[in-house]
């Protein structure tokens, strides 16, 4: 199982504390800094400091797992969906035969099932969902609620079945 990790301008304690939370069932860490060229100032800054990678190395030594962190000099020109692809590309080369367990700078795992390899292994399902729970609280402001109302995110106090796991299949890509 490879952690794939996006991510741009994070706190390295978080960056930290997430990749500590995959040592249950993670075997490697591909993370893939910077930011998108939509971004505001993308241009001008396009990559994390050198902390945030410091922190990634630092932890997936600590649990000792591999870590394949790809900071670029330029932004990301296809957005999230090149980024996401590239990710799923390298994992692909690092695990041919794999999963892939999509994960944000601003998530952390809680709990992994003690039996999470022999379920995906045993399955012939491609993409496996995990609960989410939101640190957020999206109704904080009305801004922020009808935002949360928009995108259908979940109401305060649940969670949601999130697809994050996905089989590295030859090809593996994002879309639109």
């Amino acid at each position: 199982i490879i952690g794939c990790l996006n991510w741009f301008e994070e706190s390295p304690v978080w960056l930290a504390a997430l990749v500590a939370s995959l040592a249950p069932f993670a075997d490697h860490i591909v993370a893939g800094d910077g930011a998108y060229a939509a971004y505001p100032g993308a241009n001008r800054c396009s990559r994390s400091g050198p902390e945030q990678a410091d922190a990634i190395h630092r932890a997936a030594d600590a649990i000792g797992i591999g870590a394949t962190v790809h900071v670029p000099h330029t932004p990301w020109y296809g957005g999230e969906v090149a980024k996401r692809s590239w990710l799923f590309q390298t994992a692909a080369m690092i695990a041919p035969e794999g999963w892939a367990y999509v994960i944000d700078a601003d998530e952390i795992v809680s709990h992994a099932p003690a039996d999470l390899r022999e379920r995906l292994a045993d399955t012939d399902l491609d993409v496996a969902a995990i609960t989410l729970w939101w640190r957020d609280d999206l109704h904080a402001t009305a801004l922020k609620a009808e935002a949360a109302r928009q995108v259908r995110y979940p109401q305060r106090g649940q969670n949601i079945g999130h697809r994050a796991l996905f089989r590295l299949l030859p090809g593996l890509r994002c879309e639109g």
